[in-house]
């Protein structure tokens, strides 16, 4: 009987084979049925659709070099709302052409759907990608010294500790450090006549707890305990689970229902489970922790790819440079999904506005938006999911530029309001906001000039 089935399922395989060689990928698209990578015959489903889930290690090639797929992997979406993952290969991918510099577009196609990404071709040799030592990995004791090296001469190496990408303006390596908490390290190398290298990171999990001596005695050494820290699963609604559960948990789930994540330190959602959000139009809170959370509408998203939903609190901040009662400085990173952060500041912040500004190049705070906490202190903050550093401060009195009658927009209203301010009729409800032109003057030219932004569209709604 085993040998009756072994032998069944290679005459379905072979027969796929004669069907493609026969009538070509597009009779088996429309079949309902599907082959994974082990050739096993899917029967009862049908591949919808396929995205990238993890790109390649690999995305830059120097002139004349072979394609390498090495860490590549496809997000499989089938017709019974389930995803796999499967490894790229060579027979999966075409249009790679590394004879032209340029960006080079590569087709991926499975069971005749495709999707696509870019690798890029440089004439400049590249240089080596940076190596960590030691390796990624979660088995590591506190105070962990780690070193970067390159093999290419010469060449600098710039870090950051925080799972962003580095750049030449990050932290330049000048010899080894040590991590005493969990850490997405990455590291880019640089060279003059180089193309950079590629970006690679490390993931290291340490945790020391100094104060517990439970296993120093009989065994000799210093009394201290060592254990790493594991993150915990993200759970939907409660239940711990992988993100392969709550994917096909949610492709389960009526239309435009609301449920809850919560992340635990895996802030990184994959491909496959916004892409099970966007079909059913689900609603989802991503939970960071009691003061954070990330909130997504599935109808909004267009083109499902990882989100990275971290938010990091940098700082509680005091009335200083900045107007405003209290505030917190976050970094966000890469989210490429239409989510929006929330931060509950706690009812003795109720009603009162969350003036944003972003970190520019030069280090400079900027005004980047304004939003109003809700009766429980809760902002919606609107531009964060641009990756960056902000400052969040909260003030009675919104800080954007013309704003005079204090509502949060600036429009003819408060064109209306410095006049009615000139002419002695009604005060102002934000005065600060009054010399829109900047010349120290209260005058009919503040006016004309909050009216001649809003033609020009120079002013945030």
């Amino acid at each position: 009987m085993k040998h009756l089935h072994r032998g069944l399922k290679y005459f379905i395989v072979i027969a796929v084979i004669v069907l493609t060689a026969m009538f070509g990928t597009a009779a088996l698209a429309s079949a309902d049925w599907a082959i994974d990578d082990q050739n096993n015959v899917l029967w009862g489903v049908e591949v919808s659709a396929v995205r990238i889930d993890t790109l390649p290690d690999r995305t830059k090639y120097a002139i004349g070099e072979e394609l390498d797929l090495t860490g590549g992997k496809l997000a499989v979406r089938l017709s019974d709302r389930t995803t796999r993952i499967y490894a790229l290969t060579e027979k999966m991918v075409s249009g790679f052409d590394s004879s032209v510099a340029g960006v080079c577009t590569l087709t991926v196609t499975y069971s005749g759907c495709t999707t696509t990404f870019d690798v890029k071709i440089t004439e400049l040799p590249i240089v080596a990608s940076p190596v960590f030592s030691p390796e990624s990995g979660t088995n590591y004791s506190a105070d962990l010294e780690i070193t970067i090296s390159c093999a290419t001469e010469g060449a600098a190496i710039y870090y950051t500790t925080d799972g962003t990408d580095p750049t030449a303006a990050s932290t330049l390596y000048a010899g080894a450090f040590k991590l005493d908490a969990p850490a997405t390290v990455k590291a880019v190398a640089i060279a003059d006549g180089f193309e950079d290298s590629e970006i690679v990171s490390a993931e290291y999990v340490t945790k020391s707890d100094e104060n517990d001596e439970s296993n120093g005695g009989g065994g000799g050494g210093n009394g201290h305990s060592f254990t790493p820290y594991i993150t915990p699963p993200p759970a939907l609604n409660g239940e711990p689970s992988t993100w392969e559960q709550i994917a096909i948990a949610i492709g389960k789930l009526p239309h435009g229902s609301a449920i809850t994540i919560q992340l635990n330190g895996n802030y990184t959602v994959p491909s496959y489970v916004i892409s099970a959000i966007a079909d059913v139009d689900a609603r989802v809170t991503f939970v960071i922790d009691d003061m954070r959370s990330w909130y997504l509408d599935g109808a909004l998203v267009e083109q499902p790819c990882d989100a990275n939903l971290g938010a990091t609190k940098i700082a509680s901040l005091r009335t200083g440079k900045l107007l405003g009662k209290e505030g917190i400085q976050l970094r966000t990173y890469s989210v490429d999904v239409p989510a929006v952060l929330t931060v509950d500041f706690g009812t003795e912040s109720a009603a009162i506005y969350a003036n944003i500004y972003r970190k520019n190049d030069d280090g400079r705070l900027e005004f980047a938006g304004i939003c109003k906490t809700d009766a429980d202190g809760k902002a919606v903050l609107p531009t964060l999911s641009e990756q960056g550093d902000y400052v969040v401060m909260l003030f009675d009195f919104s800080t954007l530029d013309g704003d005079v009658n204090n509502d949060g927009v600036m429009n003819a209203l408060d064109a209306s309001a410095i006049l009615r301010d000139i002419a002695l009729i009604e005060p102002s409800g934000n005065p600060a906001m009054r010399d829109h032109d900047g010349n120290g003057l209260i005058t009919e030219a503040d006016a004309h000039a909050i009216l001649i932004d809003i033609v020009y569209g120079r002013y945030i709604a």
